[in-house]
């Protein structure tokens, strides 16, 4: 798939799976019936999967048109800022940054690192709890103590991983700055066109 058609399958795939949950629950919650709602869910999960896993060609309209090396070294390169004077909306910003960054963590953004690792975990938890939660249920013979599990796993499941805790900022990025950034060799094009023997062999 290209870059817009993994973004376009993912959003596919959420609205899907989140179309088939609502639907199944209706149904389940409306028969009381615990087996119809899992039934209408496998086949949404299925026919999702159909769907958005394999790399059909609506997922390929839109590929990526790489410059030779060439060609990118005639494109004009971006030239630093040099103007030192700041704004006073800059200002304003450096302020309340200032005085919200240590109080709430949701005033500051996660590193990368951090991100993908409160992904994962978001994953695993609301996977462990839906399992909880399935089991709990139908041992129970209970719709609502599925829900009530599951609804409390979420919710601490987003206390955990949706705030900036400092355990999602240990490895914060260092910038170059573009007078530094220029001090370092800048990789070449090839520009050697013989073949290798290996190449003349085929």
């Amino acid at each position: 798939m290209d870059w817009q058609g993994q973004k376009f399958a993912e959003q596919l795939m959420q609205i899907m799976l989140l179309a088939f949950s609502v639907v199944a629950f209706v149904t389940g919650y409306s028969m009381s019936s615990f087996q119809m709602m899992l039934l209408i869910y496998s086949a949404g999960v299925v026919l999702t999967t159909l769907i958005t896993v394999p790399n059909w060609p609506f997922f390929n309209r839109h590929p990526l048109k790489w410059l030779d090396p060439v060609d990118a070294e005639r494109h004009p390169k971006p030239q630093p800022m040099t103007s030192k004077k700041m704004p006073t909306k800059h200002y304003l910003n450096l302020l309340l940054s200032f005085s919200f960054r240590h109080c709430l963590p949701l005033h500051r953004t996660m590193d990368w690192q951090g991100q993908k690792f409160a992904e994962q975990l978001m994953q695993i938890m609301l996977l462990a709890f839906a399992v909880v939660a399935f089991v709990t249920g139908y041992s129970m013979s209970s719709f609502q103590m599925m829900l009530l599990i599951y609804s409390a796993g979420v919710v601490l499941t987003a206390l955990i991983t949706v705030p900036n805790w400092p355990f999602f900022n240990r490895h914060p990025l260092k910038w170059l700055d573009p007078v530094d950034a220029e001090r370092h060799p800048k990789p070449q094009p090839m520009t050697s066109k013989k073949m290798p023997t290996k190449h003349y062999l085929k």
